[in-house]
C-alpha cells in the first residue's frame, strides 16, 4: 500500500476522528470507507483491487 496525504484544519480532523470512533474504526479506515462509499454511489462503479479507472468521455 501507499499514502495519500491532504491537508485539513485541525478541527475537521477532530470531527473527522470523532465520526471514525463512532463506528469503532482507525480514522484511514474511515476515510477509505467514505471514499469506496462515493465511488459506488455517485460514480456507480464498484471498486475491486488492479481495476482501471473508467474512460471518461470527451465532449
Amino acid at each position: 500500500m501507499i499514502m495519500i496525504g491532504f491537508r485539513v484544519t485541525k478541527e475537521f480532523k477532530k470531527f473527522l476522528e470523532e465520526l471514525a470512533d463512532s463506528e469503532n474504526r482507525t480514522l484511514s479506515s474511515f476515510l477509505l470507507n467514505a471514499i469506496l462509499y462515493y465511488i459506488k454511489e455517485e460514480k456507480g462503479i464498484d471498486y475491486k483491487k488492479d481495476q482501471k479507472p473508467p474512460k471518461q468521455s470527451s465532449q
